[in-house]
């Protein structure tokens, strides 16, 4: 029911973006409306982007979520829905904090008086594995977007070096 009710919310706001659009090629000169056009372009772009980051490299968001505030399945889900507006499925969080479990990486524990919810947190084992993933995933990351960006484009922001 509740991914229902954000389907319907990202519906929703996705309507209001194609109606603002519409409305502002009506009323606005034809360079307003160009400019327009091109901010609703760019933000379709940054929400696809966002999308397949987070969905691609899941464990290491999940991994940095858990590691400041230990959390149930649940919030988890809530938490990155929060932050980037994207929609998992408990069939996609679950297994995967099974499996960090597994691994050693995650520790479960019922939370008191709620015998039906596990809060995960970082084990002291992952904790190192975390910082070992996390540092990695970012050098990798400042390596694939400097090797593809240009000097010359103004739109993105310098790299940390």
């Amino acid at each position: 029911m509740l991914h229902i009710l954000w389907a319907k919310k990202i519906s929703l706001s996705i309507m209001t973006k194609i109606s603002r659009s519409v409305e502002m090629s009506f009323h606005a000169d034809a360079k307003e409306a160009d400019e327009i056009e091109l901010t609703t372009k760019q933000k379709m772009y940054f929400d696809y982007y966002v999308d397949r980051i987070i969905k691609t490299n899941l464990e290491i968001v999940v991994l940095c979520i858990l590691r400041d505030n230990p959390m149930c399945g649940y919030d988890v889900i809530k938490s990155i829905f929060e932050k980037y507006s994207i929609f998992l499925s408990q069939g996609t969080v679950y297994p995967l904090l099974y499996s960090l479990k597994d691994q050693g990486i995650l520790q479960a524990e019922f939370s008191r008086g709620n015998m039906r919810s596990k809060i995960y947190s970082i084990s002291e084992e992952g904790e190192e594995i975390v910082k070992d993933r996390l540092n990695e995933f970012i050098r990798a990351g400042e390596s694939v977007f400097g090797s593809i960006s240009s000097s010359d484009d103004k739109n993105i922001p310098p790299r940390s070096q």
